[in-house]
């Protein structure tokens, strides 16, 4: 996978706005969830194995965020399931 110019723009409006992922004022989660966006092909299934939990809901650590069900689904119709198991660090 690559990153494209257009890619990293749009990894850094999706920062500067407030959407997830992204912490400590660095752009890295913001590319890597744009470019599976933009790599992963529409309806596929997609394994997210991550100890990171920004990608996690606030509300239940167990489980996906909620922004990223929707956003994946609705950019590339991403089949993310809502019952993730975080890897342990």
């Amino acid at each position: 996978m690559s990153s494209s110019e257009e890619l990293v723009n749009r990894a850094i409006v999706r920062f500067n706005t407030g959407n997830p992922p992204g912490k400590d004022r660095k752009y890295g989660d913001a590319i890597n969830w744009e470019t599976l966006l933009e790599s992963v092909p529409c309806g596929e299934d997609l394994f997210f194995i991550s100890a990171d939990k920004d990608y996690a809901s606030i509300f239940d650590d167990k489980q996906f965020h909620p922004f990223w069900l929707k956003n994946g689904r609705k950019r590339n119709r991403l089949k993310l399931s809502s019952s993730n198991h975080w890897v342990s660090s």
